[in-house]
């Protein structure tokens, strides 16, 4: 794995992002993923241009009139064997309110193999979705219960299931789905990922995926 750097600095905004990049003479089957990278993070000013152009990004209604100060990505790497690598590249955005700042995440699941990118339906069977919304509003409301700031508001529904359920990280032990803030509750809940044991999914897995046990490599700390 190869990270690969972009800075900028516009007026009082700084862009600094460090992306994944997969070494081609180790990996024969990259070329798909590094391509994705490519186009989507480093050779096109378009998304770059839509950060400056847009100041007010939070969700928050909060902070409605924050103004980001700066934006930065990073990666982690969840899982990485001969059939799949799972990591997650996740932004951070800075305002100038030193006590909010934003996340958004975005997972992805390559086939090593295949040299293709994997999504929900490769995992799960077809018959999962309302098992797993089950499982994941189960863990929510554990993981909540007895919080001074809980609200109404904090459970998965089946449109923000869908809208989100490509969203996961695979490890030996749990498939973690993220999600951005705003996505469950209109503002910062302290919440942006539930984790399952793949234990308790191997009835709505396909476990031919998992092959022998996966060695997980948290390559560094995520922020929250």
């Amino acid at each position: 794995m190869i990270t690969k750097k972009f800075f900028r600095k516009n007026n009082s905004l700084i862009i600094d992002y460090s992306y994944p990049y997969l070494d081609e003479k180790q990996v024969p089957l990259s070329k798909n993923f590094n391509l994705f990278i490519e186009e989507q993070y480093l050779k096109t000013d378009a998304p770059i241009s839509e950060i400056i152009l847009k100041e007010d990004i939070s969700c928050d209604l909060l902070y409605k009139d924050a103004k980001r100060r700066k934006r930065n990505a990073d990666y982690k790497v969840y899982t990485e064997n001969d059939n799949f690598l799972s990591l997650l590249i996740y932004k951070t955005n800075h305002y100038d309110s030193e006590k909010h700042n934003s996340y958004m995440f975005k997972s992805l699941n390559y086939d090593l193999q295949q040299g293709r990118f994997l999504t929900y339906k490769d995992f799960f069977t077809s018959e999962s979705d309302t098992f797993l919304l089950f499982k994941l509003n189960q863990e929510l409301q554990a993981r909540i219960q007895g919080q001074d700031s809980f609200q109404p508001c904090w459970k998965f529904t089946k449109d923000t299931f869908d809208a989100t359920k490509n969203n996961f990280v695979v490890t030996s032990e749990y498939i973690r789905f993220y999600f951005d803030d705003c996505v469950v509750c209109p503002s910062y809940t302290g919440n942006h990922y539930l984790e399952i044991p793949i234990e308790e999914l191997q009835s709505i897995l396909d476990m031919n995926l998992f092959g022998e046990k996966n060695n997980s490599i948290p390559i560094q700390k995520i922020n929250g």
